[in-house]
């Protein structure tokens, strides 16, 4: 029986969550002021203790790459890869703008765009258009655009809008986007342990196999500002401008 724990650290609440063959035995999402790298590890032991579980029990690793908090995602990949090499069990990363829209049960032709807070007044996004049969397709990259630059992006039709952005940028998209915008209920806003968990699952089963532990990182989209300080450094040194 396949045993899976999913981690969702590209936000600053995050969560984890237990899956037996794709399905959920329990979830903890946790609101606190406590950064992820101090809570990261007492909720997986917390969750597996009440799951009648512990880490030896596992046969996978989930996780969030991102789009999202730097920080965080550096955290939780850390986490999910010591613990997958420590247990000698496969690992699966998750983008999180895909766990996202999975969670939208649109109709067929319909878009779904998660939105999730970027810095310098951008927004993470991605669109996808829904098959009617419960999948989704993306047809677009993932992206770190303005608000403006993601609305004039969104072909003709019905979209579905979710994530943290909304909350800050969503007066801008529907003045541009009009009756087409529609907001998903908020229970659904952002990615979930649990969502990361079941696609995880799924990826692994038509894999037959997890990513390479050696090569798996963050999804950035953008650089990081420390990035860009070095860029800027070498730059400087060398009598080009970034």
């Amino acid at each position: 029986m396949n045993l899976t724990l999913s981690i969702e650290t590209s936000n600053p609440e995050g969560g984890v969550a237990l899956l037996r063959e794709g399905r959920p035995v329990g979830e903890l999402f946790l609101r606190s002021s406590q950064t992820h790298s101090r809570r990261l590890l007492a909720s997986c032991r917390f969750l597996l203790e009440h799951c009648e579980s512990g880490f030896r029990d596992l046969d996978l690793l989930a996780v969030s790459l991102g789009p999202g908090s730097f920080t965080g995602l550096r955290i939780g990949l850390a986490t999910a890869k010591g613990l997958a090499y420590a247990l000698g069990v496969p690992i699966v990363g998750v983008a999180t703008l895909d766990a996202m829209a999975s969670q939208v049960l649109a109709g067929e032709g319909e878009l779904v765009c998660p939105v999730q807070h970027a810095r310098l007044n951008e927004v993470y996004a991605a669109l996808y258009r829904s098959e009617g049969n419960g999948s989704l397709q993306r047809i677009s990259s993932y992206q770190s655009v303005i608000p403006e630059e993601l609305a004039s992006m969104i072909p003709a039709g019905r979209v579905w809008m979710l994530g943290d952005a909304l909350n800050r940028h969503w007066t801008v998209l529907s003045e541009i986007l009009g009756e087409r915008a529609r907001r998903v209920p908020a229970y659904l806003d952002g990615s979930r342990a649990l969502t990361v968990g079941c696609l995880g699952y799924r990826e692994f089963v038509r894999l037959g196999r997890g990513h390479d532990l050696r090569t798996l990182v963050p999804l950035y989209v953008r650089p990081s500002e420390a990035q860009v300080r070095r860029m800027e450094a070498r730059g400087k040194a060398s009598g080009y401008s970034v």
